[in-house]
């Protein structure tokens, strides 16, 4: 008899919100969220302070906005944002961290809410200022009491505020074994051997600007050291197939994560999946970010739609879980249907079109899809939920740069 093991997850979740200065006029305005927050003097004080500037009155600060004084404001009004969100999360009975991750790593408490800055974050171009927001939960075991939580922080984050994601944004989650045990090689093993597979399938869950290699989520196959080496030494771009059966051979877990990690002295944590949290944990000598026992899945795009959030989030752990419990030999059988995989999307659609007329459709959009997979492994829900939310496959730029035939 097979057991479920006990996982553990956190979601990040990237957002603007939309503010205006105390006492500035907009014209025109129709939504009717507040955008609106009046800081107090003594956080005017603290901001001024974090930026070793004089003290300065809330009146000179926002009344004669002098140009000299905008970092200033804005550093007033992301730190009383800050204080906004936490406040209405603990109203709601959610625990969160008063002291900003950014600001003492070492003092946040895992087990809470935490809010930072994130510049990585385009604002959208209209009448209001926007502050770049990520929200990041606390490492939950995966109960649904749990979800419903994340799904109130979304909720609370939609109906109190003036929020905005875009294509900028992206909603990253870690799942793990619990906060001090680590993966176990084989544990990883398979896991990548998985992702690697069914990448393409993977890739019809999210739309055509988080598929590819785009810069904070970038793909095994396209930008792997494991690739880059098999183009190098064999002369041709490496088969789902292929990658599989390299993988299924390393014994040595830094060898594994580097293997499915762009070169590089340490790996690259900007993967879609990323696996750099456990290369933190064997090299600490090579990294100075604070120690996580998680793997983090970046693929997926911003959204403050709970439901959205949590299946995403009930996908992968029912993923990880099946990997879990299933035998390697049943995994590899598996696999093998990647052998079908005869031809690979380039992005050019009028090549890709003559393409498919030849060979019939990809794999991932037709013989095997991303609902066969999940009903396969028993995750009806997943297969539910995702069956009429299916993008095509977009085709990768640095994997397809021309017509692949297997």
């Amino acid at each position: 008899m097979s057991f479920y093991p006990l996982l553990y997850f956190g979601v990040e979740l990237e957002l603007n919100v939309a503010y205006i200065y105390p006492n500035e006029v907009i014209e025109d305005i129709t939504e009717l969220k507040p955008s609106s927050f009046r800081p107090t003097e003594s956080m005017i004080d603290q901001a001024s302070a974090y930026l070793f500037r004089n003290k300065i009155s809330y009146a000179k600060l926002f009344n004669e906005k002098n140009f000299s004084d905008e970092i200033l404001r804005i550093e007033v009004m992301k730190r009383t944002i800050y204080q906004s969100i936490r406040d209405d999360l603990r109203a709601a009975g959610l625990p969160i961290n008063q002291t900003p991750a950014q600001v003492s790593p070492v003092l946040v408490d895992v087990s809470k809410w935490d809010i930072e800055g994130d510049t990585s974050i385009s604002p959208p171009n209209n009448k209001y200022h926007w502050l770049g927001v990520e929200l990041k939960s606390p490492a939950y075991d995966f109960t649904p009491e749990n979800l419903a939580a994340v799904q109130k922080v979304c909720k609370i984050l939609t109906t109190k505020y003036l929020t905005n994601t875009n294509e900028s944004t992206g909603l990253h989650v870690h799942v793990s074994f619990g906060t001090d045990i680590r993966w176990r090689l084989r544990s990883v093993k398979q896991a990548m051997m998985f992702f690697w597979a069914f990448h393409h399938q993977f890739d019809t869950l999210h739309p055509a600007n988080r598929q590819g290699d785009s810069q904070y989520t970038q793909s095994m196959r396209g930008y792997s050291s494991m690739s880059a080496n098999h183009l190098t030494q064999t002369g041709h771009r490496i088969t789902a197939y292929e990658g599989c059966k390299l993988l299924e051979k390393h014994e040595d877990m830094e060898a594994l994560v580097r293997a499915v990690c762009e070169e590089g002295t340490v790996p690259n944590r900007y993967m879609a999946y990323n696996v750099k949290p456990i290369f933190n944990l064997l090299r600490p000598d090579l990294s100075s970010e604070t120690p996580k026992t998680t793997i983090e899945f970046r693929q997926h795009e911003g959204t403050l739609d709970g439901e959205r959030v949590t299946q995403w989030v009930k996908l992968l752990c029912g993923v990880i879980r099946w990997i879990e419990i299933v035998e390697p030999s049943s995994l590899m059988n598996l696999m093998r249907l990647t052998k079908h995989e005869t031809w690979s999307k380039t992005g050019d659609k009028a090549q890709d079109d003559l393409n498919e007329s030849k060979f019939g459709p990809v794999l991932a959009e037709g013989p095997f899809m991303i609902t066969d997979l999940l009903e396969h492994m028993s995750l009806q829900e997943s297969a539910d939920f995702y069956r009429r939310r299916l993008y095509e496959v977009s085709g990768g730029v640095s994997e397809d740069q021309e017509f692949v035939q297997v």
